[in-house]
């Protein structure tokens, strides 16, 4: 499974009790408004935990989580 898909896996874990998800690696996940603030944080945890990585704190801009590309540009930078 490619990193863009395990994403996408555990993206879509935290989206499904909200009754949304993810369809494109390329979507803009707050532009979309399919995460906030809150969901962002749950997202960097379960990130964290999944890899096994620690993302440092400079990493942590809305850049790099803007989409599955980029959280997956950072992930795998940081492995």
């Amino acid at each position: 499974m490619t990193t863009e898909n395990l994403i996408a896996s555990v993206l879509n874990e935290i989206l499904s009790p909200k009754g949304k998800s993810v369809s494109r690696y390329d979507e803009k996940i707050f532009e979309s408004g399919l995460i906030d603030s809150f969901g962002i944080v749950e997202l960097l945890l379960a990130l964290e935990n999944h890899f096994q990585i620690k993302i440092p704190y400079e990493d942590m801009t809305i850049q790099n989580f803007a989409s599955i590309n980029e959280i997956s540009r950072l992930i795998e930078r940081l492995k």
